[in-house]
């Protein structure tokens, strides 16, 4: 889209609503995902009910210019229009994952879970995705977020309490979830590159160390948790010795010679 273009969007979204000017890359991204809806509304309501091409040039829907209806119809059914719209379709269809949001913003869910938590923090984005995949009586939307859900929790649990740091659950909600898509960061909504959440761009060097750093602390938790599971393990060994000890002095009675002496005895 020509430069121009947009800022001429950005003049008209100004006349109608109080924009701070750190929210035009997000009105940018905003008016492009509409276009995208408004396009779909178009095709399914004006395009695809008619077969000639009379027929669709005769139902131009009133709020679209003739000419630009004109030429959207030449590529719906041109061979790139048709590859793309199988394209198109055939993701939708590979998207079995659901959320809750509706029409308010991840932004603004964000927020209010802000608002909700004791120390005024924001949640991560495992919390979030549990806030967002789930209906209000708190089922899983759909069978792809339980499975997710359940992992997640699976993953969780399995480090102590005091190791499960933003580090970890980052990781685990990567390993689970995916990585991003590039320029989207997931659960933050529209508009948030990575750059927005974890700063400018690092060099190849300084992401590599960065990488590197993030696996140690990770094996170095897997590690612990595998030591404390090792330590209770061999606790449970010991507690269990020491039960069946018990219970063989108990049957022979040689649990009396360690009971104090009597009075009668010591006199």
């Amino acid at each position: 889209m020509p430069a121009e273009m947009k800022e001429d969007m950005w003049e008209v979204a100004q006349t109608k609503f109080d924009i701070p000017e750190q929210a035009k890359k997000w009105v940018f991204n905003k008016i492009c995902h509409s276009w995208r809806n408004w396009k779909c509304v178009l095709k399914r309501k004006y395009y695809n009910p008619f077969s000639t091409v009379r027929e669709l040039l005769h139902h131009c829907p009133n709020r679209v210019n003739r000419l630009q209806w004109v030429s959207l119809v030449k590529f719906w059914g041109s061979q790139a229009g048709k590859k793309l719209s199988k394209i198109n379709a055939k993701n939708r269809a590979e998207q079995k994952m659901s959320h809750t949001g509706g029409t308010k913003s991840f932004a603004r869910i964000r927020d209010e879970e802000r608002a909700q938590d004791p120390n005024g923090e924001a949640p991560d984005r495992i919390t979030m995705f549990g806030v967002t995949h789930r209906c209000s009586d708190g089922r899983p939307v759909d069978q792809a977020s339980e499975d997710a859900l359940r992992q997640l929790d699976e993953r969780v649990n399995l480090y102590p309490q005091n190791l499960r740091n933003s580090t970890v659950r980052n990781e685990i909600f990567t390993q689970v979830i995916g990585e991003d898509r590039r320029g989207r960061v997931r659960t933050f909504g529209l508009g948030v590159t990575p750059s927005d959440i974890y700063g400018p761009q690092a060099s190849a060097a300084e992401a590599r160390r960065m990488a590197k750093a993030e696996r140690a602390q990770r094996i170095a938790c897997e590690e612990s948790v595998v030591t404390l599971k090792e330590q209770m393990d061999q606790m449970k060994i010991r507690m269990s010795q020491m039960e069946t000890l018990l219970q063989r002095f108990t049957k022979s009675g040689q649990l009396s010679s360690f009971e104090p002496a009597s009075d009668a005895s010591s006199r």
